[in-house]
Parts: C-alpha cells; structure tokens; sequence
C-alpha cells in the first residue's frame, strides 16, 4: 500500500511522508496541550445539592445523626463523641467497618474535611482501630465521574478525540480476537457455499486421478510412457493421493478445528490463572482503554477502588497518547493481516484437492509441500498469537494491580497488554515467510510506517550522542562553514577530517542521480538528508575521539594512552627486527620469500596457459613416460638398469666394509681410532654426568627448599646474595608444589571432562546440527562421523572403556587406602558394600572380599545375589550388571577360581536363547540359579574342583548329593583316585567326600533340604502351572513342536528328579515319620 503512495505524488511532498508529517504534528499537539494547559482538577468528595448526602471513593455517605449517633451503643465511645461539637457522613461497608468524613463545622457548607475509618469489634465500633486520617476537599454538584473533562481551553477538541481513539481501542482489541477464530467451515454438506465450491474442485482433480489411471493403462499396454518401476512407485500414491482428496474438506475441517481448540484452550488457561489471582475481584475486567482516558482527562475520579490523580494529567497524556495512537497503528497492520490469514485459510481448503493431487508425481510435489506449509503456517498462528496475547495480558495484569495510585504504571500494564499486536508481523515470521511478505508491505523495514520511524529515531539519536561528546558543533548555524574554535584549532587531524566531511557534504548537495532512477525529489532530499547526517556523524565521533585523545595526552603526558600505544608499537618492531637478525628469523624470512616468488611464479604460469597448451603439455609427459617404459623394457635399458643396480650394490658394501674396519681399529688393532672413540665417549660419559649432577641438584632444592645443601652457606657469597638464594630456594620449592597440585587439578577436571562425554555418548539424548535449523543428528551419529554404524560403535566403545578405566583407578585408589582392619574384615567389607553409592565402590569391596579367603567367599557370594535383586527392583539395567562384572574381574581375576559357579557368574551369566521355557530365554541369570543347577557342578574334574575355595567345595557337594547321586559318587571317585589331590584338601572337605550321597549328614543342619536351593526352572515345575502354549521363535527354523518337546523333556526330568530325592527314604529330622522331598520341603535352611 505504502510502495503504490509513493508513486502518485502531489507537488513535492507524497502522501506517505503526508501521513507520516500529520501522525507526528498531532502527538506533538496533544502533548504540548496536556503539559501547557491549566487543569480543573475534580474534588475528593461530592456532595448532593441538598446536602443529605455526599459521594467519596464511588460510595454513598449519609449525614450524620447527632443524637442517635451520642445515644447509641456502638458509637458512644468514639472520640468525636467525647470533643463535643461535630458534624458529617457515615458509611457502614459490607464487613460492617464505619467509614466517616467529619467537618469543623456545618456540613452542608464546609469545603473540606477529614476521613477515617473504624472497625467494628465486640458488638462496638473500637477506637483503638482508627485509621490513618486523610485531608478530603468537598464541593456541591452532581458526581463526577470518569469520563467528564477537566481540560480547560481546548477540552472541547482533545477530550472527545482521545475518548474516541479509546472507545476505538477497546472495540479494535475484540474484533482482532474474533479474526483469529477461523468459522469458515460447517459441518453440514446443503446450503453451504464453501462446500460446494470444494465439490467442483474435488470433481476436477478426480478427472485427474482418471487420467493418471489411463496413462498407467496406456504404458503397460504399449510399453511407453512410465517404467514398471515408475509404477510401482507412482501407484501406492496415487491411491492414498485419491482417498485423501475425497476427505480432503474433513481432514481440513479436523485441522481447522485442532488449531481453534488449541488457540481457545491456550487463551483460556492464561485467563483462568489470572482470574484466579489476588486483586482480581477488586480490578476483574471492568479496566480499559475507554475508562482510563476519561479518569486521565477528568484529571483524577475513581479507578475502580484506586484515586490517580496525584500525577496531574500532563505526565498521563505524554504517556497514553503515544500508546493509544502507537498501539491503533499496529492493530491496523495486525488486522490487514489477520484478515489475509482468514481469506488464505479459505483458499487452502478450497484447493486441497488439488494439492492433493499434486502429490502424486514428484516433478508436482512440491506444489503440495508449499500449500502444506502455507495452511500450516496460517492454523499455527492462532495457537501462538493466543499463547503470546496470554503472557502479554497477565504480565501487563501484574502491573496494574501493582501499580497503586500512578496513572503512568496503569497506562504501561494496559501497553503491555496489547503489546503483542505490535510484533504481530514477527510472530508470523515465526509461523511461515507467506504471511510475513504481506506484513511487510504495511509494515517494512525501508518503507513501512512503525520500522520507518523507528529508524529515524535511531539515526537521530546517534547523531546526537556522536554530538555531545564531541562537546561542540562542528557547523555554524548561521553560514553553513566550520567553526573555527579552541577544539578544532588543537587538533590539526580534527581540522582535516572536517574538511574532507564538508567536502563530502558539498559533493552529496551537488551530485546529480541517475537521470534514469524512479526516485522523485522527494526522495532525492530524503537521501541528501541521511547522507548529511551520517557524514555529520561520522565527524562527530572522530572529533570526540581526538578530544579524548589530546587531553588524555596532557593530563598524563608520557603514561598517556598513546603515549603507551606508541611504545608497545616500538617495542612490537624491536622484538620482530631481533628475531629477524637470528639464523632462525632468516630462515622463516627465506622461506615466506620465496613461498611468495614461488606463488608469483605459479600465477604467471596460469595466466599465460591456455587449453592447448595445457593438452600439450599433458600429452608430452605422457609420452615422455612411455619413452621411458620403451627404453626400460629395450636390451641397453636392461643395460643400463643391471650396471646402475651393480653400483649401488658396491656403493653399500665399501660402506659396510669402512664401518668394519674402524669398529675393528676401535677395539684395539687401531690405537689412534681406539684413542679417538674412547675419548668421544668419555666426553659423552662426562656430558651426561653432569646433566644428571645439575637435575640432581635441582630436583633437591624443588623438594627440600631453603633446607638443602646447596642453598646453606654458600662459600664466597654476600649476606644479600645469600638471602636472595635462600628466598629463591623456597619459591622454587613452593611454586612446584602448587605447580604439582595444579596439575594433579587439571588432571581431574579433564577426567570430569571425558566423564561427561562418556556419560553423553552412553545416554545419546544429546542432538546436534552442522547449521542452525538445519537437520540434527543424535550425538552418537554425529561422533560417528562419515563412517556411519562402524564409527558409532567405535566411539560409544571408546566411551565404554574410559568410563570403565575411571571406574577401575577409582577401585583401586578405595582398594589403596581402606584401612587394614576393614579390608581384613570380611563382615566390615560386606557392610561397606551394602551401603555403597557408586561402581568404583562396589566393584572394590567385591574384589577384596575374593581375596579373603573362606569367609570373604561366603559374604562374596552375597554381594553378587544383591546386585541380582538390585537388577530385579530396576535399580541398575543388565548393562550396568554386566559392567559390574567385567570391572570386578579386571580388578581381581582370581574371582572365577575360587568357585565354578562364580566362574559361570561373572563370565556367562545368561540363558540361551533357545532356553526349553520361553520366558527366561536370552534373560540374565542370577547367581542363586547358577550355583543351584546340577549342570554347574556335575562335569566338574578333580583338579579344577581341588583349586575352589571350600565354602563352594562343600555347597557343590550338597546339591550333588541332593540332586544327583551319580554325579555325586563319580566326582568322589575321581577325587580319591589322586592321593596327590586327597592330600591338598581340608580336613572338612575330606570328610565330607567320604559320606555316601544319602549320607544323613548331608540332609541335617545347614545342609538339610530346602527350597532355596532349587533352581527357576525347577520352582517353576514345583509350584507354577505347567506351559501349553509355544510358538515358533525369532531367529530359529525349529516349529513350535520342537520347542514344546524340549521343555516337555526337561519338565519330565525335574520331576523325576523329585521323585528320585522322595524315593531314596531318606528320614527327614525336620518332620518325623516322613521321608525328604522336594515338594514338602521348608522355604529357607536352617540357620547355623
């Protein structure tokens, strides 16, 4: 709109700028007008023309009844009461308070006043609860309200135009909320017009969908047009392409709604919340635009329960005019532009069935995208607007309520709430480019009205502040020349630049445009204008600059700022030309020298090739190549190749043979060459004597100080000497300490550092992107690189192992400094293990405890079933048990010698995946299982049961006697059978070997049978319903009957195993007259 007002001028001056000119001129009227005129300030309290009552605060008071008011009980102890002569009003409130304005004398014609307030106590008005009293003026007359005017001269024009541009206000902010509620679409298909219009569009993107099924007939029958390929590409788009542009005004209707019901419900929170805040019933919604204007000009009158008039009106209009005129330009822009938002939407879903089609061929997609984007971005804005409108509106609600008697702070809230219309156009950059194209033709940066002014201010502002510090005007106002003053006249520099600014200035008056430009005068002294002042500013601040410069120069003369610029400049040139004048700064010098001859040479080269010469050059040196190949492989190359081989091959044996003859003539034959390689190593001998003398020295002095010899009376040296050495000493001493400490610090920040890397590759919730709002990438991806899976794994590997190598140095360190007693304790360890916080500790406590021998095997065994149930309450995850278990093996690899079943623990905890019961296959096993299973112990050798410690010497032994007798005589067997083995055992295990398997002993005490030592699978045939439903499973070719056999098998041999322990008659000491078994077996053993 703006663009087309700037081509249609009139005389020298358009339209735009017309506007922009009479916008200013009447802020600027209404302003001087509220400072300059005389108020009529309106009284505090009004007073009915027949005195009976008066009017104060929007409440009611009635005259006071003398005698009633001595007589009664309630008031007859007031302090008026006991002064004697008195008059005024009463007011009684709701919470029952006695609010009074009393008079001197007769209060029909006193002008003023005093107001207090009594609270109502003991069924008596209390005295000791009056209120602070306040001065009150009274006049007769009707009740001035809110909206009469109180200015006086010219109250006649600005009071009905401000009530008028609030009134505006105030019905402008409703129709700007109704805008963004889309009601375009009904639900009903008869007597609605967009319906039908989206009926005719539907029918001519089904002819198209009846084209595409024709070209697909025709190119299968002729074999032209689209592949099979193309087809089977094309064809799964095209139907989902025509069941959407048949429900395409559904799926449109759905989205309109989603972004109605997000837009109201998003509105509705933040009303609700502020509806639900303190002071909202004494403001609520009864403040506006309209009701504030008119308390401003009536220059006070009631705000709700909140007098503003203690600020007059001139500060109130230079605050509201702006913002009503301010705010309504804005709302303009926003209703353009919210009224294009509701035409777009209807345009979106009237073409959705053509968009639709458009998404069937990949050269027509991006037709669809745009238009996807384009409804998109339109339905988003509600929800955003809403959301923004919400926080403007409780924030600007927040400082009115806080605002108490300014007229100002209450002027700011209701800014604040309509703030948002202002970065409307923002807010739809946000949603989409679309929108923001037709904000900016109202709304610019070069040509649009707000940002064009905004602009102006800015430029001005600079200017000015560019000015003040210069101190001066750099231009004389009454010739046009510079002045010649005491500033300009010390600085020469100042003088110059000044000069060239004018001439500057000159060339910008006097140049001429391009003849051919659209740009009208106007817009030529518009440019004139900017230019002048940027030239102008541009002076300014190199004059401030060289202001600042020259007195910093005299006031601290050689410490001045250039004074110790200019030495540091000269200081910089000395170092630079002594490190020239080394061999090094030569060397460098050389060789960027003739780095840049060289690239001289090369760009010369460049210049003068051209394409054939390049092709000949090229084709030269290959046949230069082939010249040499056909030489080479010709018989005098052959020649030639045989003699220059022979050379070097005597070459290195004269050297070989010179190297011989003089290690022999160095190990005596020769005395001179002996002389001469005994002295060069002594010499190298003496060197390295030295050097370690000097380090000795000062390795000492770093760690004894002023303490060491070297440093105690020095031979030779003054007093002063001999303290500067001493001092030096303990510096050196304590400085590389520190130095030592600093690092040791720095050493633990760059682990914390890694730490944190680790711990962010091991989460992978981190994502990352080469570019702003360009595609991210989880930080594993992005660390992978351009190798893809292979570098992810290697850096997620990578983190594994530092985050293990923390984990193991920390164990160590623990494993370093726990006290003897506790290390040597296995119940102690055991304790600190339960009570344990982090892995380092754990992995620590549990790598002593396996050095402990028969009783750390004992509590061992416990610490590893509470990682089981730690993993079983989702404590930890089976990726942080298996971690737990390599750490503890890399701090203590004998671990998996003291028992098979520890052995199987910590390096193949886990059922197979073609485990006979589908619910435990590929799950971790627990220690318990694996200690309990006959398949743990019953292949075991003598030499490998001879090496594990006896606590699971003797429970191997007790599930073997009481699971498997076989097994049990066979292990025995072997055992006896190498006296050697016999002889290493301990007194108890060797007795235990000599019981039969159904041996009483082995079902008494301790080792008596109990349900606690079965295995899953085996409580699962004691006490669970048997599985009759099996599939077949992932990974495996085996039918469901395979997987059903196997665990029919397993399930029968754990019940024979039951009935083999019940058939052996073995007496059970826990229940008289019955037999062992399994199945009337106690919980738990008994405790020793």
């Amino acid at each position: 709109m703006w663009d087309l007002w700037r081509h249609f001028t009139r005389g020298s001056i358009s339209w735009r700028r017309f506007s922009l000119l009479a916008t200013s001129m009447m802020m600027a009227i209404f302003v001087v007008i509220a400072t300059f005129t005389q108020t009529a300030y309106a009284a505090d309290v009004t007073r009915a023309k027949d005195a009976s009552t008066v009017r104060y605060e929007g409440d009611d008071y009635r005259r006071i009844d003398k005698d009633s008011f001595k007589t009664d009980k309630k008031t007859k102890d007031l302090p008026i009461v006991s002064s004697g002569a008195f008059d005024g009003y009463q007011f009684v409130d709701k919470d029952n308070n006695l609010h009074l304005i009393l008079t001197d004398d007769d209060a029909s014609k006193a002008t003023s006043g005093k107001a207090v307030t009594y609270s109502f106590k003991d069924g008596v008005y209390d005295p000791s609860s009056q209120s602070e009293i306040k001065n009150v003026s009274i006049e007769t007359g009707d009740v001035n309200v809110a909206g009469e005017c109180t200015l006086m001269q010219v109250g006649w024009f600005v009071c009905p135009l401000m009530v008028f541009l609030a009134d505006r206000m105030d019905s402008l902010m409703n129709v700007l909320s109704n805008l963004l509620t889309v009601r375009t679409l009904q639900t009903n298909t008869t007597d609605n017009p967009i319906y039908e219009i989206w009926e005719k569009v539907r029918d001519i993107a089904n002819i198209c969908f009846i084209i595409a099924f024709l070209i697909i007939v025709y190119s299968q029958v002729t074999n032209l047009g689209l592949s099979n390929y193309g087809l089977k590409v094309m064809l799964p788009r095209l139907i989902v392409a025509a069941i959407l542009v048949n429900s395409s005004y559904w799926i449109a209707s759905l989205a309109v709604d989603t972004s109605n019901l997000l837009g109201l419900n998003i509105q509705h929170i933040f009303t609700s919340v502020r509806e639900g805040l303190s002071g909202y019933d004494k403001i609520g919604t009864d403040l506006g635009w309209s009701k504030l204007t008119g308390v401003v000009l009536a220059g006070g009158g009631l705000l709700g329960a909140v007098v503003i008039a203690n600020g007059g009106i001139a500060a109130s209009l230079t605050l509201l005019i702006p913002a009503l005129v301010g705010v309504l330009l804005a709302a303009f822009v926003a209703l353009v532009i919210l009224a294009a938002r509701q035409a777009l939407i209807t345009l979106c879903i009237l073409i959705a069935p053509l968009a639709f089609v458009a998404y069937i061929l990949p050269s027509t997609n991006k037709y669809f995208d745009k238009w996807k984007d384009l409804f998109l971005t339109m339905l988003l804005m509600f929800p955003i607007i809403s959301f923004v409108f919400g926080a403007a509106q409780l924030a600007g609600y927040a400082i009115i309520v806080n605002a108490g008697d300014s007229p100002i702070q209450i002027i700011i809230g209701l800014t604040v709430q309509v703030a948002p219309i202002a970065i409307t156009p923002f807010l739809i950059r946000i949603s989409g480019n679309v929108l923001g194209k037709i904000g900016g033709i109202v709304n610019d940066p070069s040509r649009g009205l707000v940002d064009r002014t905004r602009n102006w201010a800015q430029d001005r502002a600079k200017y000015q502040a560019a000015k003040n510090r210069a101190g001066v005007p750099l231009i004389d106002k009454k010739n046009g020349r510079l002045t010649n003053n005491f500033l300009t006249r010390r600085s020469t520099k100042l003088k110059k630049a000044a000069e060239r600014t004018a001439d500057g200035l000159n060339r910008a008056h006097t140049s001429k445009l391009n003849p051919n430009s659209h740009m009208n005068n106007a817009i030529r002294r518009q440019h004139r204008k900017k230019t002048r002042q940027q030239a102008l500013t541009a002076a300014y601040e190199s004059m401030a600059a060289n202001n600042a410069t020259a007195w910093d120069n005299e006031t601290f003369g050689s410490s001045s700022a250039h004074s110790i610029e200019g030495n540091e400049t000269a200081r910089k040139s000395e170092i630079d030309n002594a490190f020239y004048a080394t061999r090094h700064g030569q060397n460098l010098e050389r060789r960027t020298r003739s780095a840049a001859v060289r690239k001289t040479e090369l760009d010369n080269a460049f210049d003068r090739a051209n394409h054939d010469l390049t092709a000949r050059q090229h084709y030269a040196d290959i046949d230069k190549t082939r010249v040499a190949n056909e030489f080479n492989d010709s018989v005098l190359g052959s020649q030639v190749d045989r003699a220059r081989r022979l050379v070097e091959a005597n070459k290195t044996r004269i050297e070989h043979n010179q190297q011989a003859a003089w290690d022999h003539g160095a190990a005596g034959s020769d005395r001179q060459i002996m002389q001469a390689t005994l002295e060069t190593k002594s010499s190298e001998i003496k060197a390295d004597k030295a050097k370690q003398r000097l380090e000795k020295m000062q390795t000492e002095i770093v760690a004894q100080g002023a303490d060491s010899e070297h440093v105690i009376n020095l031979r030779g040296a003054t007093p002063a000497t001999q303290t500067h050495i001493l001092q030096i000493a303990r510096d050196i001493k304590s400085d590389s300490l520190e130095a030592s400490v600093i690092a040791t610090a720095k050493a633990q920040a760059e682990r914390q550092i890694v730490e944190n890397k680790a711990k962010a590759l091991d989460e992978n919730l981190i994502r990352i992107s080469d570019a702003p709002g360009g595609p991210t990438k989880t930080i594993v991806e992005y660390a992978g690189g351009i190798k893809g899976v292979v570098g992810e794994r290697s850096v997620v590997a990578q983190a594994k192992t530092e985050r293990s190598k923390f984990i193991i140095d920390d164990a160590k360190n623990i494993e370093a400094t726990l006290n003897y007693e506790v290390s040597s304790n296995p119940q102690a360890l055991f304790t600190l293990f339960q009570n344990a916080q982090t892995d380092s500790e754990r992995v620590a406590y549990t790598s002593i405890m396996g050095k402990r021998g028969g009783p750390g095997a004992t509590n061992l065994r416990k610490m590893v079933t509470i990682m089981d149930e730690r993993l079983a309450a989702g404590e930890i995850t089976r990726d942080d048990l298996n971690g737990y278990k390599e750490l503890v093996l890399a701090q203590n690899s004998n671990i998996p010698k003291l028992g098979k079943d520890l052995e199987f623990y910590f390096t193949n905890a886990a059922y197979g995946t073609d485990d006979a019961h589908p619910d435990y296959a590929g799950n971790v096993k627990t220690f318990t299982d694996i200690s309990n299973s006959v398949s743990t112990w019953g292949n075991l050798s003598a030499n490998a049961f001879s090496s594990m410690n006896i606590v699971n010497q003797m429970h191997g032994l007790r599930i073997l006697a009481h699971k498997s007798p076989a097994k049990y005589e066979r292990l025995v067997a072997n055992l006896k059978a190498s006296p050697t083995i016999m002889a290493n055992m301990k007194d108890a295990v060797v007795e235990a070997i000599d019981r039969a398997p159904d041996d009483p002993r082995w079902f008494t005490g301790a080792d008596a049978v109990s349900q606690d030592e079965l295995t899953d699978f085996e409580r699962h045939v004691l006490s669970e319903p048997r599985i009759t439903d099996f599939r077949q499973r992932d990974g495996y070719d085996e039918e469901a009957t395979y997987w059903k056999d196997k665990y029919d098998k397993l399930y029968a041999n754990t019940e024979r195993m039951f009935d083999d322990l019940a058939s052996r008659g073995i007496a059970d000491p826990n229940q008289q007259g019955r037999t062992v078994d399994y199945r009337t077996a106690p919980e738990h053993k008994p405790k020793k």
